[in-house]
């Protein structure tokens, strides 16, 4: 379970949980024999058999003749046996196992045309740092967010004890009589992306409070993706 350092709109903050719970799954495989059946993972090539080696010493068209006459891109030894776990490993250009491997990042444009090429950066998580997560107070109705933003995760903040029960039950309160969400930011202008684990994906946070009697829940709702309109032939012929 992670932790969340996290403040209310009186700039009081607390540790506290941060609980993922995927709904459980209902789906069940069966043979035609209506009995269950389970995934596995097995060998379906080897480095000897990829395209790669396959064209080392013949041209494709002389290899499609040599697919037609046999199999060669089959290892009859390896093909089909199960695999128990995996190790990954980092090949040179002559699929031996690299040793000192140095990793880059790629930027890629909208168009696909990669921009920049740097060294690969070691990026912390953000959300248990010293500074807290701050009550931002920009509130959007939740209509507005879900029309705005495809939420891909949420996770529930919860009380680790009596005090932060009280804690977090008044700012999902709050929230629930605003019906709105709360935009959660990092960094001191709070205008920072989430980052939940280190060298995990970057999130916008919006903060959703829903409370029944005594009881509460405050989801934090992830999103990295904003939904745009379509635009108009109107507007088509215009930007043209």
């Amino acid at each position: 379970m992670k932790v969340i350092n996290i403040a209310d709109e009186k700039q009081r903050n607390s540790r506290v949980a941060l609980d993922n719970k995927k709904r459980a799954q209902f789906t069940r495989r069966v043979d035609q024999q209506l009995q269950p059946v389970d995934g596995v993972r097995i060998v379906k090539g080897s480095l000897e058999t990829d395209l790669t080696s396959l064209t080392r010493e013949c041209t494709t068209e002389e290899l499609s003749q040599k697919l037609i006459s046999g199999d060669p891109e089959i290892d009859l030894e390896l093909f089909g046996k199960r695999i128990d776990g995996t190790v990954r490993i980092y090949l040179n250009s002559d699929n031996q196992p690299a040793g000192a491997v140095h990793l880059k990042e790629r930027v890629f444009s909208a168009t696909g045309e990669m921009t920049e090429e740097r060294d690969l950066r070691e990026i912390e998580a953000n959300i248990n740092g010293e500074s807290p997560l701050k009550w931002t107070g920009r509130l959007l109705p939740k209509l507005e967010c879900v029309k705005k933003f495809a939420f891909t995760n949420a996770y529930q903040i919860k009380h680790v004890d009596g005090l932060t029960f009280d804690f977090l039950y008044n700012m999902a309160k709050d929230l629930e009589e605003k019906q709105s969400l709360l935009f959660l930011g990092a960094g001191k202008k709070s205008n920072e992306p989430l980052i939940l684990s280190r060298n995990g994906k970057q999130f916008r946070a919006f903060l959703e409070g829903r409370t029944k009697g005594s009881a509460y829940q405050l989801i934090m709702h992830l999103t990295n993706l904003e939904l745009k309109a379509v635009p108009k032939e109107d507007d088509k012929e215009k930007a043209e």
